[in-house]
């Protein structure tokens, strides 16, 4: 419902890295709050990257109206704010329900710093490597090529 727009805006590749990164940042969140209150648990989900891309819909779709529960219209950003106030109360409270809130949050906060920090100047000077991977891999099979030519020449007309 929140993944389709997101990826025809920006691609598989950005939609795929801003999902992953959620996720892995809701990970860390979750493990660094375990770590400070001196819990030893487990964590496994997406649920971190799902929330990740709920924000990232309602940053960029705001105005679009969506129905909360499948019952009740609203637009996208109330419900983001809906689901982050759920998930910070679910966190603050003191049973153990077997969810992460925590994780929920985690997704959010990276998935917002993603969309909101710029990327700083420094980054853009940085070697395109996977241009140069390719650039190899090109001269590697011409390369090779050439090789499987000079092993051919004396067999006819028919080979190229």
């Amino acid at each position: 419902m929140f993944g389709l727009p997101l990826e025809q805006t920006w691609g598989t590749r950005k939609f795929l890295k801003y999902y992953f990164l959620c996720g892995i940042g809701a990970g860390i969140c979750d493990v660094l709050v375990n770590v400070a209150l001196g819990r030893h648990t487990s964590t496994i989900g997406a649920s971190g990257g799902i929330y990740g891309l709920l924000l990232a819909f309602g940053v960029l779709f705001p105005d679009t109206t969506v129905l909360m529960s499948f019952l009740f219209p609203i637009k996208a950003k109330y419900l983001v704010m809906i689901y982050a106030a759920v998930a910070l109360l679910s966190a603050l409270g003191s049973g153990n329900s077997g969810v992460s809130n925590v994780a929920h949050l985690g997704g959010m906060l990276f998935g917002l710093l993603y969309l909101k920090v710029p990327v700083r100047a420094g980054f853009r000077h940085l070697p395109d490597l996977g241009g140069r991977y390719r650039q190899w891999k090109m001269q590697r099979a011409k390369k090779k090529f050439q090789v499987y030519m000079r092993k051919h020449d004396g067999r006819g007309p028919w080979v190229n």
